[in-house]
């Protein structure tokens, strides 16, 4: 019994490395592939954002034919972060950070994403915030998904309060992260809230509505 005992816990742990190695070169070949994409995906919105440029030199700065060539610029910057994040993938997903000024980021990409909404978003920053190194990437599909979810959960209107203030993180806690000085946002909406049963699912890519409770509940 021992010895059939052993032979059947190796060949389990062979099939399991085996199935082990199967996901890493499938994850390997869709990094390959996501950086051709990307690096593709580039060239073309090059051609696109120079012709723009371009047209915008003949445009009267404020007509309506310049506002909508701003906003396909502002469309072509975000498809160019979305290239950005093809590449952050097949390198394995490791952020890249800059110091960027998160502020006129969160109004940004709010404002994007409540463009014809119902809902509209207040910024309260406390002055004088300083840089934060951050990838522009990640950070901006992190606050999208939030802002969108938010105005999904008032189809009929409401606000979203965006706060952004300094915090000192002095290792007390289950963060991962190192003691020192950092952003804090704080994101918050007049919605109807998730089911409970699906707050579980909440971080799952592939879920992008909710039902939501009929009952008002407290925001995001």
């Amino acid at each position: 019994m021992g010895a059939a005992a052993n032979l059947a816990g190796i060949a389990t742990e062979h099939h399991l490395f085996n199935i082990s190695a199967l996901k890493s070169e499938k994850m390997e070949s869709l990094g390959v592939l996501a950086g051709g994409l990307a690096h593709d995906f580039n060239n073309l919105l090059k051609a696109i954002v120079g012709n723009l440029s371009l047209a915008q030199l003949d445009t009267e700065v404020g007509s309506p034919q310049d506002r909508a060539l701003r906003s396909a610029q502002q469309a072509s910057d975000r498809a160019r972060e979305v290239a950005g994040r093809l590449l952050t993938f097949s390198r394995g997903g490791a952020p890249v950070t800059h110091a960027e000024a998160v502020v006129d980021l969160l109004r940004e990409t709010a404002s994007f994403i409540l463009h014809g909404s119902k809902a509209v978003f207040r910024l309260n920053a406390q002055p004088d915030l300083p840089l934060a190194r951050i990838d522009r990437g990640q950070f901006n599909q992190a606050l999208e998904n939030i802002v969108l979810n938010a105005a999904q959960a008032m189809p009929d209107g409401g606000t979203i309060d965006i706060d952004v203030a300094t915090v000192h993180y002095d290792g007390v806690g289950i963060l991962p992260i190192a003691v020192g000085d950092y952003l804090r946002i704080d994101i918050r909406d007049t919605g109807i809230g998730i089911a409970p049963q699906h707050l579980h699912r909440i971080f799952d890519p592939r879920r992008r509505r909710w039902r939501y409770r009929r009952e008002p509940a407290p925001g995001t």
